[in-house]
């Protein structure tokens, strides 16, 4: 949660995070004590060496999807569910990445198959357990092309990738109410050197 306004007198915008046990100086409203925000930048370099396994896996994927209509897509997805997961689509997101990760060189497709059925991307899970139930392949309001899907996907996962790799962020500092972007990376704001809680 963060307030935005004018700050100075010559009009510049700034935003001030509003964390657990803030004071402010109400003629001003400025934070009695100064703060820093720490963001995190993905360092465009380090992200890239990361993904140079995910390269082929990618390129061939994207291909293979750019030609696939939504209804093949989806009787596709059914049969690899069935060979790898089984009738019981339930199970957890990560049993469906262990898989697969396995499957990234050999079955790429499937393996984007499993991972996009372990996040949900475009409602397949919905629309797996349906033909299941009915041998219907025309379910969803979503109906993300299977491109799109695959876009989806890959943002996805370089996000899970650099999520666990530390390495691939750099930290930006923005002090005293100096404007900061949005960021899916989260920010931490430090008082006096310590790291405070803030609301959400």
């Amino acid at each position: 949660m963060i307030w935005t306004g004018k700050l100075n007198g010559d009009g510049t915008r700034g935003a001030i995070p509003i964390y657990h046990g803030m004071r402010v100086n109400c003629e001003t409203m400025q934070p009695t004590k100064p703060i820093t925000v720490i963001g995190r930048k993905v360092d465009r370099k380090v992200g890239k060496d990361l993904l140079t396994n995910y390269a082929d896996f990618y390129a061939t994927t994207e291909v293979m999807t750019k030609a696939m209509d939504y209804e093949v897509f989806v009787r596709t997805t059914v049969e690899v569910v069935k060979e790898h997961i089984g009738e019981d689509t339930n199970v957890a997101h990560t049993e469906y990445s262990t898989k697969a990760e396995a499957l990234m060189q050999t079955a790429p497709l499937d393996a984007a198959i499993l991972y996009i059925m372990g996040w949900d991307i475009g409602s397949m899970r919905w629309n797996v357990t349906r033909f299941l139930d009915t041998s219907y392949s025309r379910y969803s309001a979503h109906e993300d092309t299977p491109h799109v899907m695959f876009l989806n996907l890959k943002r996805k996962l370089n996000k899970e990738i650099y999520k666990q790799n530390e390495k691939v962020f750099k930290k930006v500092e923005y002090v005293n109410g100096e404007m900061y972007p949005p960021s899916e990376w989260g920010y931490t704001v430090m008082v006096d050197g310590v790291e405070v809680k803030q609301y959400d």
